[in-house]
């Protein structure tokens, strides 16, 4: 059993960008590398963020509706220099739909076939602006979930599930 994913690599160039207004297949959309030289992804991982909420504001009487964003992902291969050597595939296109003001995190993760990636990022429609409400993008991250072992030699890992919700003065002693 996993319970924590031990190979993860996370991006460094997407963190914090915002996804721009988008149009379909024009504009909107940020490139990246998704995994590093010498590795093979094979999941990924889109982490995004409503840092100002996702909703809309009714002109009427004020009240919160909600806002639908479309965001697509793209990946293809490339090699270790980050030479794309094949098209760009879809690796999901989906609508996100809130009614919040408060931030709202979100993450998608995709199997692929084993590789390095590149992968781009977009929303296809247009933010809104003014008084109308809220629904920019930002992306909070790539992660590459990488082949290869969940143990290493001379090394002891463990892995404790608890209730953070239960309060109690707990402690957790490990013999050296």
């Amino acid at each position: 059993m996993t319970l924590f994913p031990t190979n993860v690599d996370q991006s460094a160039e997407v963190s914090g960008q915002q996804l721009p207004s988008g149009t379909g297949t024009s504009g909107g959309q940020f490139d990246a590398n998704g995994n590093p030289a010498g590795t093979l992804a094979q999941s990924l991982a889109l982490d995004f963020v409503f840092a100002a909420g996702c909703y809309t504001v009714n002109g009427k009487d004020g009240s919160i509706g909600f806002s639908n964003v479309g965001l697509t992902a793209e990946y293809a291969t490339c090699d270790n220099a980050g030479a794309q050597t094949g098209p760009f595939t879809t690796l999901f296109s989906i609508v996100r739909q809130y009614a919040s003001q408060a931030p709202v995190r979100d993450s998608v993760k995709v199997d692929v076939a084993p590789g390095r990636c590149l992968v781009r990022f977009r929303r296809e429609d247009a933010e809104l602006a003014g008084t109308g409400g809220s629904n920019s993008v930002l992306s909070a991250g790539l992660r590459s979930f990488l082949q290869g072992n969940n143990s290493f030699a001379d090394v002891s890992t463990i892995a404790i599930r608890t209730d953070l919700a239960c309060r109690s003065a707990r402690s957790i002693s490990m013999p050296s």
